[in-house]
């Protein structure tokens, strides 16, 4: 009867495992999958409404841009030249204020670029570098995808029975709040790069700017968080590294 009872409970504790390891391997695969699946079903009104909302919300936390008239045309016509491609997303200038130096691409098609970073740069290829970054985001869908894997199990439950459930009103906040995973921020690095050489733009702009970006919010440490344009999962310094690695295969001769 002892014995029996140990068996019993060695199997109550396998049974625990197996169930734990299986969460660990849906969130892990399962809900970056299912997330990935909804954010390309979901109708492109629901995603503009979601967005919209996300836009709003960083307007509570900004303000009007100081930036020129001028400047702000500029900028914004280089990029619709140079990366905007077939679907030119809305540039939006605001001064930072809560959110500082900050570069946001949300679901609408929009990205918004606060006057703060845009003082930082020290030359508009590193402006547009950053821009080319967040354009690679909106192509690939990254902010929705990663705000959806913040639901948890739920996305996979709506990916599995299409029926959206009232988990989704709170993803125009998880839009500001959800920080990139490593191969949503190297695609969107990666993209960058492409499109600047594509562009006869140097790539070393942006790791300049990069290393720029970090040094300052190390010093600042404003809100105690990295801007968003920092928070990412892989460091800063493998992102530059990444930068010299791309400049270092562009120059030898094929």
């Amino acid at each position: 009867m002892q014995i029996s009872a140990r068996s019993l409970v060695l199997k109550i504790i396998i049974c625990i495992i197996l169930i734990m390891l299986l969460i660990g391997a849906l969130l892990k695969w399962g809900v970056p999958a299912a997330a990935e699946k909804v954010a390309a079903q979901l109708p492109e009104n629901s995603i503009a409404e979601l967005g919209n909302q996300s836009q709003n919300y960083v307007f509570t936390l900004t303000e009007k841009s100081h930036l020129p008239i001028q400047q702000q045309q500029q900028i914004r016509n280089d990029y619709l030249n140079m990366f905007a491609g077939q679907h030119p997303a809305t540039l939006i200038f605001r001064q930072g204020d809560r959110i500082g130096a900050n570069a946001l691409a949300l679901p609408n098609n929009t990205i918004i670029v606060t006057d703060e970073l845009i003082e930082m740069a020290h030359s508009d290829q590193e402006i547009l570098g950053v821009l080319a970054h967040e354009q690679g985001h909106l192509v690939k869908r990254h902010s929705l995808q990663q705000a959806l894997s913040h639901l948890g199990l739920g996305v996979i439950y709506i990916a599995l029975t299409g029926k959206h459930t009232d988990a989704l009103n709170d993803l125009p906040v998880q839009f500001l709040g959800a920080s990139y995973s490593r191969q949503f921020e190297q695609e969107a690095d990666l993209y960058a790069l492409n499109m600047m050489q594509k562009n006869h733009l140097q790539t070393s702009h942006y790791a300049n700017f990069l290393q720029r970006m970090s040094d300052e919010n190390n010093e600042t440490k404003q809100l105690n968080t990295q801007p968003d344009f920092l928070s990412s999962h892989p460091t800063t310094e493998k992102r530059i590294q990444m930068v010299r690695d791309f400049e270092a295969e562009q120059s030898i001769p094929k």
